[in-house]
């Protein structure tokens, strides 16, 4: 069991301290919760202990709940530790800026595409000279479609990219991909524990450094959802111009919209301005010379 010392929160080095105490192996952790009519995966386990992840969504903190019966420990002395929830949003496409990065948590997903796990370092081969983002949201107010177009520019040889996507509504799934002019799709694997699904998009070429490429793809969402209250994506680096469109549907249109920049997750949100719809229900915003951080709109329903 040495081999999942936790790399230090508070509710990993309690994990870790009442496995080792019952002498219990993470299978038998397991088949006790599946015992008790919850299913956890050994991965997730494993996570949790090493402090890589930590439960956040209901079915997960249901579990921590029963872990702290299968342990023996007192009510809520787990579920304490874990704090109150981060800050969630989408991101496509680039990978987050510092702070806000939660691909330390999806690692198994990471590994299967020889990807590592640094937000600075997804992608390193390209740099994003311009990225247009257009959602389209239901009349639910959920997202119905993403649209993506890029111009990169190689700094190495590169051969992809990949696209990373978290919604804020868990109970949804991604949706499906389209690859457009430029790529085709690769590889698709998805963490449903952290919301997180990582797409392969192909070029058709391997590019060489200074050679420059466009490429567009979209997500189509199933019908349906919850209402949501921001689009955003993150630049993990210095890009050039980023146009990022949200046209809603007539029958949810949100009170007000406001275009926002916050520049790491423990950051304050600095509210830019409020962002008029016009007669096409269309906010639309654009940034020149992007730092990393968090830029998008949000916007408030009646």
């Amino acid at each position: 069991m040495t081999d999942d010392k936790p790399v230090g929160n508070p509710f990993a080095v309690a994990l870790h301290r009442a496995i080792e105490v019952r002498g219990l192996s993470l299978e038998r952790v397991q088949a006790k919760l599946a015992a008790a009519g919850v299913a956890v995966s050994m991965s997730t386990l494993s996570l949790w202990r090493r402090g890589l992840r930590r439960p956040e969504r209901a079915p997960s903190l249901r579990a921590v709940t029963v872990l702290e019966n299968v342990l023996d420990l007192p009510e809520d002395s787990l579920a304490a530790l874990l704090g109150p929830p981060r800050p969630r949003g989408r991101f496509v496409g680039q990978p987050p800026a510092t702070g806000f990065s939660r691909l330390h948590e999806v690692p198994h997903l990471l590994d299967e595409f020889g990807a590592e796990t640094r937000a600075d370092a997804i992608n390193i081969d390209l740099v994003s000279e311009s990225v247009h983002d257009r959602y389209e949201f239901n009349e639910h107010g959920a997202e119905s479609r993403i649209r993506v177009r890029q111009v990169a520019r190689a700094v190495g040889e590169v051969g992809r990219w990949l696209v990373l996507h978290q919604g804020d509504d868990p109970t949804r799934p991604m949706g499906t991909l389209h690859a457009g002019h430029g790529c085709r799709r690769g590889r698709v694997r998805a963490d449903p524990d952290s919301g997180v699904t990582l797409v392969e998009l192909l070029f058709d070429r391997l590019l060489r450094p200074g050679e420059v490429t466009s490429f567009d793809f979209e997500l189509v969402f199933e019908p349906g959802g919850h209402p949501e209250h921001r689009f955003g994506r993150f630049f993990g680096r210095p890009a050039g111009l980023y146009v990022g469109e949200v046209t809603f549907h007539p029958r949810a249109v949100p009170e007000r919209c406001h275009e926002f920049v916050q520049a790491s997750v423990d950051a304050e949100i600095h509210v830019l301005r409020e962002v008029e719809l016009g007669a096409t229900l269309t906010a639309t915003i654009a940034v020149r010379d992007v730092a990393p951080g968090l830029y998008g709109v949000f916007w408030e329903w009646e």
